[in-house]
């Protein structure tokens, strides 16, 4: 695996069905559906015209209980705590993408070199979300 990669995945559930999944299986994991962004309704909101097959949603996935530790241990973890999957519908091939930002030890250490308690932590997160 490279330092950073693309985790890349599709399902033939529509975009609100996996999302009801990703909750479900997020919680066995530890981790919650924190919020989710509906970005053609974002857009919308904000005087752009979105188009009716728009269907984009950012979801923040959170450990609360391991989120609070690490940032009341050092704040500046921060950059790397939330974790966002992207969900997206492709109404051409008739599916729902997954995305997500999967990073390991080594990008994380050269970010937080004197953070040794710090650089397995969110690469181990990113192991367990992409198999959620």
């Amino acid at each position: 695996m490279k330092n950073v990669e693309i985790f890349n995945a599709k399902t033939d559930k529509s975009a609100k069905d996996f999302i009801d999944c990703l909750k479900v299986s997020a919680k066995q994991s530890g981790f919650i559906v924190r919020d989710i962004h509906d970005m053609g309704h974002i857009f919308s909101e904000n005087g752009i015209a979105v188009s009716d097959d728009f269907n984009y949603y950012m979801i923040q996935i959170c450990n609360p209980e391991k989120a609070y530790k690490s940032l009341s241990d050092n704040p500046e973890r921060g950059v790397l705590i939330p974790k966002f999957v992207m969900v997206f519908e492709d109404a051409k091939n008739k599916t729902t993408e997954i995305r997500f930002l999967n990073y390991n030890a080594d990008f994380v250490k050269s970010l937080f070199e004197k953070d040794a308690a710090f650089q397995k932590s969110p690469p181990e997160s990113c192991k367990t979300i992409t198999k959620i």
